[in-house]
């Protein structure tokens, strides 16, 4: 019975953050209420508040139940590779595929939660760190390998990275045509910008 009542509970509560993804995508995090958010899960008003206190509580969440979905589908793609360079085609690759396949939760990500003071005051995102790990792993086992430039910081690369994936994310939920406007073409152009800059000259020659 408790584990029945525990599943129910994680089912509406995912089922309140999904709808807290539409509603603040589309009202913007500051415009959205809690009552738009539990009219469109199907809930009483009353009932949100059995689970987030706030709705800073349920951007905080929307947050760490979706990276944790994304680094779960990052890690399954990154680990049927063996090369460093495929692993890190595996997660530039997958992180534009999954903005495309959920664009509501991109502009969530990538507009809404800049908006919230308690993400950048006091918040540590320890899933952020953990997903960008996975990118810098792959850097630095291609590092010992040989294949990466090793003088180079991999933590330097990584953010630069992720930096430049997370500006064209911005860009593509921002502007009214989508730009860039074939997500599908860009993450070979990321990668022929960066690989060409960190393989070694010897792994060219």
């Amino acid at each position: 019975m408790g584990t029945k009542r525990n599943q129910r509970k994680r089912n509406r509560r995912l089922q309140i953050i999904d709808a807290a993804i539409k509603v603040i995508a589309q009202h913007g995090y500051h415009s959205a209420k809690m009552t738009n958010i539990a009219a469109e899960a199907g809930v009483a008003d009353g009932t949100i508040y059995n689970y987030f206190e706030s709705k800073e509580q349920v951007l905080i969440c929307i947050f760490e139940e979706k990276m944790t979905e994304l680094i779960a589908q990052a890690t399954l793609k990154i680990n049927a590779h063996q090369s460093p360079v495929d692993k890190v085609r595996a997660f530039v690759r997958n992180h534009f595929e999954h903005l495309q396949r959920n664009p509501e939760l991109g502009k969530v990500f990538q507009v809404e939660l800049r908006q919230s003071q308690q993400f950048f005051h006091g918040y540590r995102p320890k899933k952020l760190f953990e997903y960008l790990d996975l990118l810098g792993s792959a850097i630095r086992e291609g590092q010992r390998a040989g294949i990466f430039r090793s003088h180079l910081d991999s933590m330097i690369l990584q953010w630069s990275i992720f930096g430049t994936l997370d500006e064209l994310s911005i860009n593509w939920v921002m502007s009214e045509q989508q730009w860039p406007p074939d997500l599908d073409t860009v993450p070979e152009q990321v990668l022929e910008i960066f690989l060409l800059g960190i393989e070694s000259p010897l792994e060219n020659e």
